[in-house]
């Protein structure tokens, strides 16, 4: 009898010994659950100061529904201080702007646009820009000098008709031309890289490749014939002016359209080689799709990877593809998804951090929120918005940033 009397003691001890090491370990578990949600929240509320960002941002923006020239529909080329200030049209004599590139060598703009015809007699057949900029401050920034950067006879190599679609068929409509895109000087001013429609012999169709062109003539011509480029996008120079990175096919046939599967490639001007860099697999191309894949292929997966963008060190591209802006070594190894969502990166003049596009709602409406612009670390750490001192009334969508000093 004693003995079960404490036996049944010895239990209960034990029992309440165990509860009471259960509530020591759950409030441990709190305490460090606790304590790891507290560093979290601080990393995820760290911002960066922007009113300490130096330099100016140009870029453009197309809005709706105000009462401001940029908010009619037609796309500006805008000058903002890169802590957000003092947004405004750089020049308005451009109310069609395609794409937009920085050349600080040059300290100069390098536009695809159309200009209005009070401006150049012949803006009907070129929309190839450089625009030498002024000043320091997006309030003193000026455009002193509007230039078609080639003359007659390399200018001939980079055009083509402008097409109209009709039945299912591609259309050249008669006594037009244009840029087939924006074509870049090298660092040194030595060489041209742009997309030339190339013809192929053996299947007898043309093809847009990515060429380089000397600008004194003195060397032959060198193309990348083994990848099909995308008009819509423009080769991008490596700081070392030994490498250009550009969007092109990721399947070089007759089969695929070039923008809608593309992937970056990097083309080694002197070896006169390229490379696919990335290989981002977006969703499922759904049947019968043939915006995307030609009759008779099996549709695959999307593959979206543009605007690249190197680092001013030569060491990354930043680029954006399906998910958000990726981050890549120029040989391709290390891609990293370093900023979900985000668009249109651009790299501060010292590379230590990225300012990007961030989209709302949907993309192509004309109503809605605007876009906002932010900027983060170079490894997407600390993403922090910029205050937009922006006369957008309504609805404004921002591209091509481009990052200057």
């Amino acid at each position: 009898m004693q003995v079960s009397v404490l036996q049944t003691v010895l239990h209960r001890l034990l029992l309440y010994v165990r509860r009471r090491r259960l509530v020591v370990y759950g409030m441990l578990f709190l305490v460090g659950s606790a304590f790891f949600m507290m560093l979290h929240s601080k990393v995820v509320l760290a911002t960066i100061d922007t009113h300490h960002l130096q330099g100016k941002v140009f870029f453009i923006e197309q809005g709706w529904g105000g009462d401001t020239p940029q908010t009619n529909g037609r796309s500006y080329i805008m000058v903002m201080n890169a802590d957000g200030t003092g947004s405004r049209i750089l020049i308005e004599k451009f109310d069609r702007v395609l794409s937009l590139g920085w050349d600080p060598r040059l300290r100069s703009l390098e536009t695809q646009a159309w200009a209005t015809a009070s401006m150049l007699a012949d803006t009907h057949d070129d929309n190839l820009y450089t625009l030498k900029v002024e000043g320091r401050n997006a309030s003193d920034v000026s455009v002193s000098k509007i230039e078609r950067p080639l003359p007659d006879d390399f200018r001939t190599r980079f055009y083509e008709p402008i097409w109209d679609y009709k039945d299912g068929h591609s259309i050249p409509i008669p006594n037009t031309r244009s840029y087939t895109t924006r074509i870049t000087f090298s660092p040194d001013g030595t060489r041209i890289a742009g997309l030339v429609r190339v013809l192929n012999t053996e299947s007898n169709q043309t093809k847009l490749r990515l060429c380089v062109v000397p600008t004194d003539g003195s060397a032959p011509e060198s193309c990348n014939l083994s990848v099909e480029g995308c008009g819509a996008q423009s080769p991008v120079w490596s700081p070392d002016g030994t490498k250009v990175v550009f969007a092109g096919a990721l399947k070089d046939d007759s089969m695929t359209y070039a923008c809608n599967m593309m992937e970056l490639y990097v083309y080694d001007v002197n070896k006169k080689t390229s490379n696919q860099i990335t290989n981002i697999v977006g969703p499922r191309i759904p049947e019968n799709n043939h915006g995307v894949v030609k009759s008779g292929m099996k549709p695959g997966y999307f593959h979206k990877s543009t605007h690249p963008q190197w680092s001013p060190d030569g060491r990354w591209i930043a680029f954006m593809s399906f998910g958000g802006i990726f981050r890549v070594h120029p040989d391709g190894t290390e891609p990293q998804l370093i900023i979900r969502d985000g668009y249109f990166p651009t790299w501060s003049p010292d590379g230590s951090m990225l300012m990007y596009v961030i989209k709302t709602g949907n993309p192509i409406a004309i109503t809605g929120p605007s876009d906002h612009i932010f900027v983060a670390h170079a490894d997407g750490s600390d993403p922090t918005e910029i205050p937009l001192d922006d006369k957008c009334l309504s609805r404004c969508s921002y591209e091509d940033l481009n990052w200057a000093e």
